[in-house]
């Protein structure tokens, strides 16, 4: 597998000790494989020891339009997000709002839903264990004119009430679903939205302020996604409805500015190493357990997928942006990129860019 290669890669070259190039940069790494692969832009953050190594992004924000990206600018994580909502949700466990073996009928007290889901717990909905599909069938829960309020409930009680995949703990299935429902679990607890809970615990306090939340802005503002039509690639609108619906937020709804994202890459690597902040050490460590087999050696976290060396993976697409991010947790450094390229090239964007980036920090 090769994700599993970049991993052990990691693993070789950091044991043997690194630092940064000086015969080329970060940004002329990354522009020689936005070029070869034609992408609209390219960006990318490496952390290491307690610090941002560095960050940068190069190409434009709609291709064609010769708008160049900025440091600043904010990416679509997709299912990066994931993470997000159990670091929020690892909160509320800490302020005992929540518990981990909170269940869905102590939640959802009076909601109708199937027997089945009834025990189902927090902690299992985010290692994909719940029981739920990867997504729900009914496509009128994704409607984009639907109120936010309203689009939830409706997707609340689809999920709650559509037979499963498999018997809860019977088997991991990645699921958008599980992350959307312990997302509403969340403001249910508290009274508030997905989105205010994560600006109040986790993007706030980390001071990442160049973040935001679903595909929508003023065009050439940000990064638009693209569509590959063809050959081609073509920009969409971030002014009418794209990528995913808002409903699915709390499974992949946050975009950020990569410097930003290595604020959060930081807090996750610190907590490993004993240090609190928007948890506590214990929480983070918590989080990072590897749990349910997930196939191919990997096994699921809280919001993370765990390799064997115990690195946290994770890959994300709203469908037109693409994001990857591993973190090597023994050696205390992590590598995340995105690219406002579809999903049909985000093997080859991870592949190439990851490979580039590795060999950069090795000369």
């Amino acid at each position: 597998m090769k994700s599993w290669l970049k991993l052990c890669v990691l693993g070789i070259f950091i044991i043997s000790g690194f630092g940064i190039s000086s015969q080329n940069s970060l940004s002329s790494t990354l522009e020689m494989v936005r070029q070869k692969l034609a992408l609209p832009s390219l960006a990318a953050v490496i952390v290491q020891n307690g610090k941002i190594l560095e960050s940068t992004a190069v190409g434009e924000r709609a291709i064609g339009s010769g708008v160049r990206v900025q440091l600043e600018d904010t990416f679509q994580l997709g299912s990066l997000s994931k993470s997000f909502t159990a670091t929020m949700i690892a909160k509320l466990v800490e302020q005992k709002i929540l518990r981990w073996d909170t269940t869905l009928e102590q939640v959802f007290t009076g909601q109708k839903m199937l027997a089945i889901f009834r025990n189902v717990t927090l902690e299992q909905l985010l290692f994909h264990v719940a029981g739920f599909y990867a997504n729900l069938p009914d496509e009128a829960v994704y409607d984009w004119n639907l109120e936010p309020k309203i689009a939830r409930a409706m997707y609340l009680e689809q999920a709650l009430n559509t037979a499963p995949e498999y018997a809860p703990s019977r088997g991991v299935a990645y699921s958008n679903v599980g992350f959307v429902v312990a997302a509403l679990a969340a403001e249910k607890a508290t009274g508030k939205t997905w989105e205010a809970l994560i600006q109040e615990l986790i993007l706030i306090p980390l001071e990442m302020k160049n973040c935001a939340f679903g595909t929508q802005f003023k065009a050439l503002s940000q990064p638009h996604g693209h569509e590959q039509i063809g050959t081609r690639l073509q920009p969409v609108s971030p002014e009418e409805p794209n990528g995913n619906s808002p409903v699915l937020y709390g499974a992949d709804g946050i975009r950020c500015s990569m410097p930003d994202y290595g604020k959060y890459i930081l807090a996750h690597l610190n907590g490993e190493r004993g240090i609190n902040s928007i948890l506590s050490s214990e929480s983070f460590i918590y989080l990072h357990k590897a749990r349910a087999n997930a196939g191919q050696d990997i096994r699921a976290a809280l919001g993370w997928f765990v390799f064997p060396n115990g690195a946290l993976w994770h890959n994300g697409s709203n469908t037109i942006n693409y994001a990857e991010v591993i973190i090597n947790t023994k050696n205390n450094f992590a590598i995340a990129v995105a690219t406002n390229a579809p999903i049909e090239l985000g093997a080859e964007v991870s592949e190439a860019a990851f490979t580039a980036i590795i060999n950069y920090i090795q000369r």
